[in-house]
């Protein structure tokens, strides 16, 4: 009879992760602010929105994965208060024409970028995430020039520049 009290409570209240993911897919928010996020979030999905900028971003101390996919973005974001812990940033299909080398450079664990489905001309070869970064996705943009990597590509195993207007790669660039 005890046991099936303790396993009855289980059912009831689940076991915590340590891991607290919000999702604000859908929400019509033009900003994300400290209301709608805890400081112990991991993952923030906010997709779907009608976010045109942001210039800054809740402090959040333990922010690994940000997804902003389908806003309306014309700028890199400011992510400055997560960029120590944020490993995963999904920008697909927004507006982004550029990105200010410091809103890049501030990223220093940041691994996977996705920037597909914008439209940039360039990509500033900073050095903030240049040891960590394995996967910078530029796909469906309106890239013309092969993108400059030497700080920024030093950790790099997939570049994916599907879809763009880039007409030659030569050796040298590769290197």
């Amino acid at each position: 009879m005890r046991w099936l009290l303790i396993l009855l409570l289980l059912s009831v209240f689940p076991a915590r992760s340590s891991q607290e993911t919000v999702d604000l897919r859908y929400k019509g928010l033009t900003n994300i602010t400290e209301e709608l996020v805890t400081r112990n979030v991991t993952v923030l999905n906010a997709d779907f929105n009608k976010i045109t900028e942001l210039d800054s971003i809740p402090v959040m101390n333990s922010l690994q994965v940000l997804s902003l996919k389908n806003n309306i973005l014309s700028q890199f974001p400011n992510l400055a208060n997560v960029g120590h812990t944020l490993t995963t940033l999904y920008l697909t299909s927004n507006k982004i024409t550029y990105i200010a080398p410091e809103r890049l450079d501030v990223l220093s664990v940041l691994e996977i970028l996705d920037l597909s489905r914008n439209g940039l001309t360039s990509i500033p070869d900073v050095s903030g995430p240049s040891e960590s970064l394995t996967q910078l996705i530029l796909a469906y943009n309106e890239l013309s020039v092969f993108p400059s990597l030497a700080l920024l590509g030093k950790s790099l195993n997939n570049l994916d520049l599907d879809n763009n207007y880039i007409r030659e790669i030569t050796e040298e660039m590769l290197r």
